[in-house]
C-alpha cells in the first residue's frame, strides 16, 4: 500500500469511512488501513508527549504515576492488525490487535470505539423506531462559554445538562415545571472538547427522538437561565432519515478533536477528562452501553484467510503474512 495521508485524523471523516458502503470489503481495506495509519501516527506523537511529561515530572505526583502506566499501554497499541477475510462473502473482520483503549490519547482506539458506539446505537435505534412509529429525530448541541480551565468548564456544562434532565424528570413524574426537554422521548449524546486559541470549548451533541416540535427560542431561554453564561445552542432536524448512521456520526465521533489540539493540549485535556463519563443517554436510549472489545465479532462457519499487517513508520500498515487457516 502507499504512504498514509499525513496529518491529524479528523473524527467525523474517519468514522464516516467506517460506515460507508462496502467499508468491510477487501476492496476498501487500503483506505481503511490509511485511516488507521494516520491515527496511529498521531498516537505516536502523543506517546512522545507523555514520555516528555513523565521525564520532567515528579514520579510521586499521582498523574505522573498514572502516565507511566498508560504510556506503557499506548506504546504497545496498534503495532499490528489482524484481519480475517471471509472470501465467499467478501467480508473483513478486524479480529486481532492490541489496543490501549485510552481513546482520549489514541485516535486509533477512538476510531474503533466510535465505530462500536455507532453500531450499538443503530441497533437500539432500529428497535425503538419499530416499536414507536411516528418519532422524529433531531440534533441538539448545548454549549457553555469558553474558558481557560477545562475542568471547571466541563463540570459547569455537565451540571447544567443534568439540571435540564432533572427538569424533564420532574415534569414527567410530577407534572411540575414544564421544560422543552419534556418533549424528548429518548436521547443519546456525547461530550466534545475543542480549543482553537480562544480557550476550552466543551459542548454536548445530542440525538433526540420526539413527536412534538421543540421550541428553540424557549429552550434557549431555559439554557441561559440554567447556565448563566450561554444561550447558544442548536436544534436541527436530522438530515439523513433514510440513512440515520450519517446523522449519528456527530455523537459517535471522538471526544477530542485531535486535529485542533497540540500534543500538549491533548495531554492537558486527558488530565482534565480522564475517568469522566463522556456519553449520555435518557428515555428510550437509557442504559445503552458501548462494548469494551474494540475488535470485530467473527463470522461463524465460513472459510477465511487471515492477514497480518504491521505498522512501519513512514509507510503505514504493511502486509506481512496471509494464510488460509480455515476451509
Amino acid at each position: 500500500m502507499g504512504s498514509p495521508k499525513k496529518g491529524n485524523p479528523e473524527s467525523t471523516e474517519a468514522l464516516a469511512g467506517e460506515v460507508e458502503t462496502g467499508f468491510d470489503e477487501l476492496g476498501k481495506l487500503p483506505s481503511r488501513l490509511d485511516r488507521y495509519a494516520t491515527a496511529h501516527e498521531r498516537t505516536i506523537v502523543n506517546l512522545s508527549q507523555i514520555r516528555d511529561r513523565v521525564n520532567k515530572g515528579d514520579i510521586e505526583d499521582p498523574f505522573i504515576s498514572h502516565l507511566v502506566k498508560v504510556g506503557a499501554r499506548v506504546a504497545r497499541c496498534g503495532h499490528y492488525l489482524g484481519f480475517r477475510h471471509y472470501y465467499t462473502v467478501d467480508k473483513l473482520r478486524l479480529t486481532a490487535a492490541e489496543f490501549c483503549k485510552a481513546h482520549l490519547l489514541c485516535p486509533l482506539c477512538a476510531i474503533r470505539r466510535g465505530s462500536k458506539m455507532l453500531e450499538t446505537l443503530l441497533e437500539r435505534f432500529n428497535i425503538i423506531i419499530a416499536e414507536n412509529p411516528g418519532l422524529k429525530m433531531s440534533m441538539i448541541t448545548l454549549t457553555v462559554q469558553n474558558g481557560d480551565d477545562l475542568t471547571e468548564r466541563h463540570d459547569h456544562l455537565k451540571k447544567s445538562y443534568q439540571r435540564l434532565l432533572e427538569r424533564r424528570r420532574d415534569y414527567l413524574r410530577k407534572g411540575t415545571g414544564f421544560t422543552e426537554f419534556a418533549k424528548i422521548e429518548g436521547l443519546f449524546g456525547s461530550y466534545e472538547v475543542t480549543n482553537k486559541g480562544n480557550g476550552w470549548h466543551p459542548h454536548i451533541h445530542l440525538i433526540v427522538l420526539h413527536r412534538d416540535r421543540i421550541n428553540a427560542a424557549a429552550l434557549k431561554r431555559e439554557w441561559k437561565a440554567i447556565t448563566g453564561d450561554s444561550h447558544v445552542l442548536r436544534i436541527d432536524p436530522c438530515r439523513h432519515p433514510e440513512d440515520p448512521a450519517q446523522d449519528f456520526l456527530e455523537v459517535c465521533k471522538y471526544a477530542l478533536k485531535f486535529g485542533d489540539l497540540s500534543p500538549e493540549q491533548n495531554l492537558d485535556a486527558y488530565e482534565a477528562l480522564r475517568g469522566k463519563r463522556l456519553v449520555v443517554s435518557a428515555g428510550l436510549f437509557w442504559g445503552l452501553e458501548i462494548p469494551e472489545d474494540l475488535t470485530d465479532d467473527p463470522l461463524e462457519d465460513l472459510p477465511y484467510f487471515d492477514m497480518l499487517y504491521k505498522f512501519v513508520a513512514g509507510s503505514g500498515y504493511n502486509l506481512t503474512t496471509r494464510e488460509n487457516l480455515h476451509d
